[in-house]
């Protein structure tokens, strides 16, 4: 029996073009705040990226953050990796990671993942550096740091989403 391939292999070159097998129709929307079906997941983990990210062993690693430190139980400090860019080139910066999980704590966003029991913990989401960015909670949650790995924690840029408005996503 082969073995299961739990990565795909390096890529030897630009891709042409993509298509996914969505069993559940289109995505209703790109945006993260908007992604929790099947589609717009699949979609979304593929065009985005995370502060942490899960391995095929179910650990959660940085991604976007260089480290993580939580140091106090209720204080998660993300120091971001440098010379991070988005699809446009523009460099991505402790304001937009801040901004983006802020996203799901605004009822205007309309985000499918302020729930209580992630976004009704979260106390304030601040730039706290230059390359850093501190997520306070109301009391201590150490599963916390895995919602990192999910939509909550995939960054987008300010600057894109306010210029695209509504249609954004």
């Amino acid at each position: 029996m082969a073995d299961l391939q739990t990565t795909t292999t390096e890529a030897a070159g630009p891709l042409e073009s993509a298509t996914w097998n969505l069993p559940f129709g289109e995505p209703a929307s790109l945006d993260p705040v908007k992604a929790f079906n099947y589609p717009e997941n699949t979609v979304v983990a593929n065009l985005c990226e995370g502060l942490m990210v899960m391995q095929p062993d179910y650990t959660i690693t940085p991604n976007l953050a260089e480290s993580v430190e939580n140091v106090d139980g209720r204080s998660w400090i993300y120091t971001l990796r440098s010379g991070v860019t988005f699809w446009d080139g523009s460099p991505m910066t402790a304001e937009d990671v801040a901004f983006s999980p802020n996203r799901h704590l605004d009822p205007d966003e309309g985000s499918y993942w302020a729930s209580d029991a992630v976004s009704g913990n979260i106390d304030s989401i601040e730039v706290t550096g230059e390359n850093e960015v501190t997520v306070s909670l109301k009391k201590a949650d150490v599963t916390f740091n895995s919602y990192m790995a999910t939509p909550i924690g995939v960054v987008v840029s300010e600057k894109h989403r306010a210029a695209a408005g509504e249609s954004y996503g």
